[in-house]
């Protein structure tokens, strides 16, 4: 209910915005889809549901939201609060694009998503034995699905929870114990390091009281970082996803790395559970490139066009991302006319761009020269108010 509110009121957004935007500019070189045919819900496609299910097990089922087919064999409330969020990037989405004038595709029916319950399912059935610990979500546009899995699937997500768990056992019970003794009995107390002291109950109560208040430091810390990481893997993948199925970038041809992962990067901002406003700036991505550009590590505008093998590279690949995430935020914010302009252009080309060929089509859509583009992203990148201290980014 709550993601069919957020799309309805998201959606009446856009064509305000889509009316606005065609009055101030008159006549449009394009001829974008109205707005209301994008609240409609999407197809079912039961024989793919079917075929899908058979391949994954039977403990798995399917529940649909406007736009998602999302398989799960989790809890009902977490699917659900996971289908809300892939509705609210979807709205976010249509808003963005269709509200610049830019003509989406509606697919023939609704997006695949699949939830595992533990990593170990996750690289079988994608018969990826050598995936990265780091990855916790994909999208494969052969199959056009996107694939997670509950992040307390990975073996060490799940050993670190286990042992919070287990030291907050311990302390609880310890805490019993020293309520239950006497007001003159006294407790060994063990320092990991040091020898084991003699306290008092008072001191026992008040050190004990101390080393939980520590642990649910740690234990919120590890759990918010482990679900924002989580959300903002499903919002990218899922830009994906939608970038390619409503025709913003096509699979048939290589489309440059910085524009499709810049782009996806661009969806992610989220907190407590909720995706932020398009546009919001992620603060981890922007702390992070700032530390890098303060130590002298940067990408060029030229590289970043031209050299898709940085998102490949591990020891490039971090720093190409958060590049691409301030390139496309930057074209996004202040040169949206052009960025469509220059997604129309990619888009309808019947060839694919050597490198050379990409710094000529990038400078012809925003009609400045990479050197002059470079200034101008950068001075972008400057302009934006660092992050307050968060816990959670620690």
């Amino acid at each position: 209910m709550i993601s069919k509110i957020y799309t309805a009121i998201a959606l009446a957004i856009c064509l305000m915005f889509s009316l606005v935007v065609a009055a101030g500019e008159g006549a449009l070189p394009w001829n974008p889809r109205p707005a209301e045919s994008f609240r409609e819900n999407w197809p079912v496609d039961q024989s793919v549901e079917a075929r899908l299910l058979r391949d994954i097990g039977a403990e798995y089922t399917t529940f649909h939201t406007g736009h998602f087919a999302v398989t799960h064999a989790s809890q009902t409330e977490a699917a659900k609060f996971r289908g809300d969020l892939l509705e609210s990037v979807y709205s976010s989405f249509v808003v963005f694009f269709a509200g610049h004038g830019f003509d989406l595709e509606i697919p023939s029916a609704l997006l695949q998503t699949i939830f595992f319950r533990t990593r170990e399912e996750f690289v079988l059935h994608l018969g990826a034995p050598n995936l990265s610990d780091d990855v916790s979500g994909l999208y494969r546009g052969d199959l056009s699905r996107g694939y997670f899995f509950d992040t307390l699937g990975r073996s060490q997500d799940r050993e670190l929870n286990k042992e919070l768990a287990a030291r907050r056992r311990e302390l609880k019970a310890m805490q019993r114990r020293v309520r239950r003794a006497g007001d003159d009995d006294d407790f060994a107390w063990k320092v990991k390091g040091r020898a084991a002291k003699r306290v008092s109950k008072s001191e026992a109560s008040r050190l004990i009281s101390k080393e939980l208040r520590a642990l649910g430091q740690r234990e919120y810390e590890f759990r918010g970082k482990l679900g924002q990481s989580s959300l903002e893997t499903m919002c990218h993948e899922a830009a994906h996803q939608l970038s390619h199925r409503m025709g913003v970038l096509r699979l048939d041809r290589a489309t440059p790395l910085w524009l499709s992962e810049g782009l996806a990067s661009f969806f992610e901002p989220s907190r407590n559970g909720y995706l932020l406003e398009t546009g919001s700036i992620h603060w981890q991505r922007l702390d992070q490139l700032s530390r890098s550009h303060s130590g002298g590590k940067r990408i060029s505008l030229t590289d970043l066009l031209t050299r898709d093998e940085l998102f490949r590279d591990p020891a490039a690949a971090t720093l190409a991302y958060h590049e691409a995430w301030s390139l496309f935020h930057y074209l996004a914010t202040e040169r949206s006319e052009a960025l469509m302009h220059y997604l129309r252009v990619l888009r309808s080309a019947d060839q694919e761009y050597p490198p050379i060929a990409r710094i000529r089509v990038f400078e012809s859509a925003f009609g400045s020269g990479t050197a002059e583009m470079e200034t101008r992203w950068q001075k972008h990148v400057k302009g934006l108010a660092r992050p307050e201290v968060d816990l959670l980014s620690r």
